[in-house]
């Protein structure tokens, strides 16, 4: 990682030379064969302090890193260049994330159409000038029932409103 400055480019060069990640056999004897590194394997162990000869413990509720009892198998001071360039690495001017246009919270069987009994699938789409909608959808072929997303979930949500805070009053 030292030398090239990318997790994705360590991860390349190691499943290159061939290496993979460890083998095990489970608790339950199922034995797991050893895969090719990802961006996460890799990225977990550049930042693993056990290398180290430190283990993380939980001390009154707080996490507090303890000298361990095994040999160090990464010097200190290469850990510390690692931790340093990670960082410098994961500065940048924008955000990584991806805005949520939508959630279809009532997708995967919640909501049920009123005229054939077919559980409604979540649907988009894009009208005139851009704009996106959010529906649902009754899949039956003679039906073709829609709903729009936010009224359907807006009644679901006053709902449950109405549920919980009849419940809190008795």
């Amino acid at each position: 990682y030292l030398e090239c400055g990318s997790i994705a480019r360590t991860a390349e060069a190691l499943n290159e030379a061939g290496y993979r990640t460890k083998a095990y056999s489970s608790r339950r004897q199922v034995v797991r064969a050893g895969r090719e590194f990802q961006l996460t394997t890799v990225q977990h162990m550049l930042k693993n302090v056990s290398y180290i000869v430190k283990k993380s413990v939980v001390i009154d509720g707080e996490d507090r890193l303890v000298a361990a009892v095994w040999p160090a198998i990464v010097d200190n001071e290469k850990f510390q260049q690692v931790q340093e360039l990670m960082n410098a690495n994961g500065r940048t001017n924008r955000s990584g994330t991806k805005p949520v246009r939508h959630v279809h919270v009532l997708s995967g069987g919640l909501l049920v159409c009123g005229r054939c009994d077919s559980p409604m699938e979540s649907r988009s789409g894009t009208g005139r000038g851009g704009v996106t909608y959010f529906y649902y959808a009754c899949p039956g072929e003679d039906c073709g029932l829609r709903v729009v997303a936010a009224e359907v979930e807006g009644a679901v949500i006053d709902r449950l409103r109405f549920l919980a805070e009849d419940e809190a009053g008795q």
